[in-house]
């Protein structure tokens, strides 16, 4: 869309619309079209930031955490093993608001992403669009994905890394461990073990799987299919 000028000499706007006969309407209209480019492209751009700012913190933590479960924890270190519980929990707690905040946001990217596609990719079946279009959905479709795909990583990444706190306990010999601490440990295996994904709307998980049922489905919609 935003590389309609730039790539064709004759057209004038980003996106299609009615071109007016007046000068001041015409360069308010261009005014508009940029600066609403501008706001999406910082907004979006700004809120992806933080999703992988936060994602990339809390993959960092649980890497270090486990670093200090295998290798940190004593018989008698009962207060080191309480700190790595708490910050167990608050790396927990983060995740789970992670989810409250973009609960709503992934059904949207999962939607927009599939509907969007597969709207784009059947107009460009039909063959009727010129070059300049064709370079221009190719270049959004492919953004569309790289969009959602980092989104489901980084999910995928973390729940991953959350997951595997188990093998780091049990790479500590857990079960060679004094009772108190045996149990403490114990508890933090389990939890580790029943890590649940991020959800969008409740509908589905946000995992590679995910992902790759919407690139699935965009290619359900070639006519061989």
């Amino acid at each position: 869309m935003f590389l309609r000028p730039a790539l064709n000499n004759n057209a004038k706007y980003i996106f299609h619309c009615y071109e007016p006969e007046s000068f001041t309407l015409d360069t308010i209209t261009l005014a508009c079209q940029y600066y609403f480019v501008a706001i999406v492209l910082c907004i979006t751009g700004s809120y992806d930031f933080m999703y992988i700012s936060y994602s990339v913190h809390i993959i960092i933590q649980l890497r270090l955490l486990k670093h200090k479960l295998r290798n940190s924890i004593g018989d008698q270190d009962i207060a080191t093993l309480h700190n790595c519980v708490k910050h167990h929990q608050l790396l927990l707690s983060i995740f789970q608001r992670m989810n409250r905040v973009y609960f709503w946001m992934f059904l949207f990217h999962y939607f927009v992403t599939l509907i969007t596609g597969c709207t784009q990719l059947y107009l460009v079946l039909l063959g009727n669009i010129g070059f300049i279009d064709l370079v221009s959905i190719g270049i959004y479709i492919i953004e569309l994905v790289l969009q959602f795909g980092y989104w489901c990583f980084a999910v995928e990444e973390i729940v991953y890394e959350l997951s595997t706190i188990s093998n780091a306990i049990y790479m500590s010999k857990w079960y060679q461990k004094g009772k108190i601490v045996k149990n403490i440990l114990l508890i933090v295996m389990m939890k580790a073990q029943r890590q649940k994904y991020m959800t969008a709307g409740g509908l589905m998980d946000i995992n590679i799987y995910t992902f790759g049922s919407v690139r699935s489905d965009k290619k359900n919609q070639s006519p061989n299919n």
